[in-house]
């Protein structure tokens, strides 16, 4: 499925992005994502909102500079990081990059890239 036809089809649906394990000290957390992909208008571009457990809140303009590759960007802040999630379809694997830049910063640092296989 072209990837912009997966957006499309996340559109008024909530999607789970993460279920991880992390260790704090001894003790087992559990960090849960969830992002909603969404229109607030037809013909207008797509925009999300990430939530996590641990109160982060991230609002995204979405875009698909092609069909294999959709971008979300969050607003710049004059105080704090903005963000970057990408995810990229390649010969059946999903590929993906979080990065971040703070203020006055020209380039994008990965935080965290993964790829996967659908099974």
């Amino acid at each position: 499925m072209p990837l912009h036809s997966l957006l499309e089809s996340l559109l008024r649906n909530m999607i789970e992005l993460f279920l991880l394990p992390r260790i704090r000290g001894l003790r087992w957390a559990f960090l849960k994502d969830v992002m909603y992909v969404h229109q607030d208008a037809q013909n207008q571009p797509l925009k999300a909102i990430y939530f996590d457990n641990e109160g982060h809140v991230i609002h995204y303009d979405v875009s698909t500079p092609d069909s294999t590759t959709a971008k979300f960007i969050s607003g710049a802040s004059p105080s704090g990081p903005q963000f970057q999630l990408i995810y990229h379809l390649k010969d059946a694997v999903m590929s993906g990059k979080f990065q971040m830049r703070m203020p006055g910063q020209a380039e994008w640092k990965s935080y965290l890239e993964w790829t996967g296989a659908k099974k």
